[in-house]
Order: structure tokens, then sequence, then C-alpha cells
């Protein structure tokens, strides 16, 4: 029997984003795969909440359950203040992290 990897959970904002993703490429992108993989990607663009309708923001503060190492700045996130919803965390590029 193949090996699989450890499940994968997510919140109930990334999937409903990722989903709302999906389905908005629908009449564009004839894979299912292609547009499944695409919901990642796309929620950096997120304007609005998709739980609660808010406007998200890029923040640096700790959130959602986050630890910073002592001497790290946290990482730039996509976030929901008034959820305390992480929807996606940029990759640090500086030399300083």
């Amino acid at each position: 029997m193949p090996e699989t990897g450890a499940p994968v959970t997510l919140s109930r904002g990334i999937a409903i984003a990722e989903l709302a993703a999906a389905r908005a490429l629908e009449s564009r992108v004839e894979s299912d795969a292609v547009r499944r993989a695409a919901g990642r990607p796309l929620r950096t663009l997120l304007e609005r909440c998709p739980l609660c309708d808010e406007a998200v923001t890029i923040s640096r503060s700790s959130c959602c359950g986050e630890v910073t190492p002592i001497g790290k700045l946290p990482s730039e996130k996509l976030v929901c203040p008034a959820c305390d919803e992480r929807f996606y965390t940029f990759e640090d590029t500086g030399p300083d992290r």
C-alpha cells in the first residue's frame, strides 16, 4: 500500500477562499486540477474576508497563534483583524530574516 502524506487541514476561511477561486475560474480554465491549484496563489489577492466581509490587511504583527523566535520579525501575512484569520503567509526574502 503506498504511503500517503499527513492529512492537510484547511481553516474554514482558507477553504472558502480557495473554493471561490476555483469556481471563479470554471469558465476560463478547463482543468479541475489547475483551478484547484490556483486557489493558493489567488488567496494573496484577497481584499475582503470571505468569513465576515471585513477588509483584510497585510501585517507583521503576531497573530492567529503564531510564535515568533526571539530576535526575529514576524513574517508578513494577509490577515483579517476582525476574525483573527490568517489567509496567507508571505515568504521572507530579506537578509535579516
